[in-house]
């Protein structure tokens, strides 16, 4: 057994906990999260092989262990380094955010302060793309069978624990359709999940939306052709790629507006309300979510 013990400074207001625990992916495979000694635990695929992932916060610093089940030479622990790093969003810069959450009042600069303003994410873009997919149009109950299924010896080998990464995009780009309805309780799915891993596989195009550096509006056309992407799942997507310009509109946030407001339209109210956000739109109504008590993260 292989171990490498990785520290990483973090960023100014960060706090593990509230990353993990702002959105529903804390709750997908392969992500797990410990309790009882608030660690975050996964596995994923380097250098084609599966390793167990452990992270903690200490003081200011977050760190991790890497077990695996022969040594992980030193390029490759960067480039785990580096994907940490996008996984807990240790490189996003919350100042902006928190320079509008002072023009929209209290108590909102001091969820910043206590480490609101960064979301756990998928190892890629296309494992979030993915995930997402298995968000539309069925219960919370069936997107965890799914990424159940995905993370499984149907796609790679298992990491020391017995943990299974979530695949490469490449090991689906040529999967049969039946094979994927039989391995993926996915259904009519299928289609935009092989046509979403080949372009991930093939095309720098869905890539690119990675760390919001396109506007916006160029970026949500390209994710909104996306094969299954229409504009919720669209402005997920982008969600997860930086982008918090737009609210994805989805039975939860309904259910949320209906139950705290008084409006007859949920999607042009949502516009109107959190329009003081400016970019920070999808943060304004996650911030209330917190305050409120009604973040629900499907655990």
């Amino acid at each position: 057994m292989f171990k490498a013990y990785r520290k990483y400074p973090c960023p100014k207001w960060y706090d593990l906990f509230v990353t993990c625990h702002t959105h529903g992916w804390v709750n997908l495979a392969p992500f797990s999260w410990d309790k009882k000694h608030s660690r975050l635990e996964f596995a994923l695929l380097i250098d084609s092989q599966a390793v167990d992932v452990s992270i903690q916060q200490d003081e200011r610093s977050i760190s991790g262990v890497i077990c695996s089940k022969k040594k992980i030479e030193s390029n490759s622990l960067k480039r785990i380094d580096a994907v940490l790093a996008r996984i807990l969003g240790l490189k996003e810069e919350t100042t902006g955010l928190f320079k509008i959450a002072l023009k929209i009042g209290d108590p909102y600069p001091g969820l910043v302060r206590k480490g609101a303003g960064r979301l756990l994410r998928g190892v890629t873009l296309w494992e979030d793309a993915a995930k997402t997919l298995f968000t539309t149009n069925c219960s919370w109950a069936l997107t965890q069978k799914m990424c159940e299924k995905i993370c499984s010896a149907d796609y790679s080998a298992p990491a020391p624990s017995g943990r299974f990464p979530f695949p490469l995009a490449s090991a689906l780009a040529d999967e049969r359709l039946d094979d994927l309805r039989r391995r993926i309780p996915i259904g009519y799915r299928a289609v935009a999940l092989k046509q979403l891993a080949r372009s991930f596989s093939n095309d720098s195009g869905p890539a690119s939306l990675e760390n919001a550096t396109l506007p916006y509006d160029v970026a949500y056309e390209m994710a909104v052709r996306l094969r299954g992407f229409g504009p919720y799942a669209a402005a997920h997507l982008l969600i997860l790629a930086g982008y918090y310009d737009r609210i994805p509109v989805d039975s939860e946030v309904n259910s949320y507006i209906k139950k705290n407001f008084r409006c007859r339209n949920v999607t042009s109210f949502v516009h109107r309300h959190y329009r003081p956000w400016g970019k920070y739109k999808w943060w304004g109504l996650k911030f209330e979510k917190m305050l409120r008590r009604q973040n629900w993260l499907g655990d």
